[in-house]
């Protein structure tokens, strides 16, 4: 596929999940397109990152998520990088959290 393809592919992707209205379509849009086991492993991947910047320990969350120690490591790189989305979006839901 050549890369002009994949752009205008994923960026369709991308605004039909900006449509999405609600949790529950959010869901059943992820559920149509992806296995359990997919979306467990995004799941994890989140729940990592949250228990992370929460300042849990490697062994913590290894335990309690069954998660890798190579997948906490990448998930810990993402999380550091400069203009990190996955922070972004965590750090939001936690100010979310708080307002309510």
């Amino acid at each position: 596929m050549n890369t002009e393809k994949r752009i205008r592919d994923q960026e369709q992707f991308f605004k039909a999940v900006l449509s999405l209205k609600n949790v529950e379509e959010t869901v059943d849009f992820f559920e149509d397109l992806c296995s359990m086991k997919e979306l467990e492993a995004f799941i994890q991947r989140f729940v990592v990152a949250e228990r992370l910047l929460q300042g849990e320990t490697y062994e913590t969350i290894q335990l309690e998520t069954n998660a890798r120690t190579s997948l906490i490591f990448r998930v810990k790189k993402s999380l550091e990088r400069e203009n990190s989305c996955l922070r972004k979006v965590l750090e939001r839901l936690g100010e979310e959290e708080v307002h309510h």
